[in-house]
């Protein structure tokens, strides 16, 4: 069984997402339904914390026991959310290590805040006004950019970033589906989740060079040394018009009829987001 963890702001995918591995059988653990159900309304209140987190864990212990993959659908923004999901399925897994749950982050890029105020007050305002809207959404984004989530060291067993259309386009490792990315954009933003690549050709043959920015047309990455690498790619443009080739283990760039190949490196913290 697997237990998904989703990582994004309002209105960032994650319950379409929620909603599609719904179809293919898993469990939904939505953090707002569960507080409406509550409630009767969507409200939050402190002093019920720990009551709602024991009923998630509670719905997430029945339908793991029943076999089933478990999607958490929820911010998970800071550093102490996520690991809360991953102390539990070690104790699910010392509690029945013949059915152990593998766990994996969903991670969904950002745009800026302003973006996702809009977008949920035009779908789903749930009878708030749009700055309250935005209030929400900024406070998000001071959060994800305080405590991003690592692609390794948090203890998932995967990681994957959802693509725009709300399917998995990378893992760092472990058995959660995955593809390759196939735009330009989500190129980026593996890079920006993973930074490090291997080059296997040119003068930076051999060397793990780590993603810096997307700037002036182009990847810089810095190598061991701290020197920068230019690879002039215009993230405006579709891939075929780039030179760029993508495969599962990484991307090649032909440029004026010579390839330079470059294979991901998994682990290694996070990409500074700068485009």
């Amino acid at each position: 069984m697997r237990l998904y963890v989703l990582v994004g702001p309002i209105a960032s995918g994650k319950s379409t997402y929620a909603r599609q591995r719904a179809r293919e059988g898993a469990i939904i653990i939505c953090f707002d339904d569960l507080t409406e159900m509550l409630h009767g309304e969507y409200r939050y209140e402190q002093g019920l914390r720990q009551v709602y987190r024991d009923m998630e864990e509670a719905l997430a212990r029945i339908a793991l026991d029943a076999g089933k993959d478990v999607v958490v659908d929820r911010t998970h923004l800071t550093k102490e959310s996520r690991a809360r999901w991953v102390g539990f399925a070690d104790r699910y897994n010392a509690r029945l290590p013949e059915f152990e749950a593998v766990t994996a982050a969903v991670w969904f890029p950002r745009d800026d805040a302003e973006t996702h105020a809009r977008r949920r007050f035009t779908t789903d305002p749930r009878g708030r006004p749009y700055d309250e809207w935005l209030a929400v959404a900024r406070h998000h984004e001071g959060q994800a950019e305080a405590e991003p989530l690592q692609a390794a060291g948090e203890g998932f067993d995967a990681v994957i970033i959802a693509g725009r259309g709300g399917g998995p386009v990378w893992s760092a490792g472990g058995p959660a589906p995955v593809n390759p990315p196939s735009t330009m954009r989500e190129l980026v933003e593996r890079l920006k989740a993973s930074p490090r690549v291997r080059s296997l050709d040119g003068a930076a043959g051999g060397e793990t060079l780590t993603f810096d920015r997307h700037a002036g047309g182009g990847l810089w990455f810095r190598r061991e040394g701290g020197k920068e690498v230019y690879i002039p790619i215009d993230c405006g443009k579709v891939a075929a018009e780039t030179g760029v080739a993508f495969r599962p283990g990484g991307f090649d760039v032909t440029k004026f009829g010579v390839t330079l190949r470059y294979d991901y490196v998994t682990g290694g913290g996070t990409g500074v987001d700068r485009a």
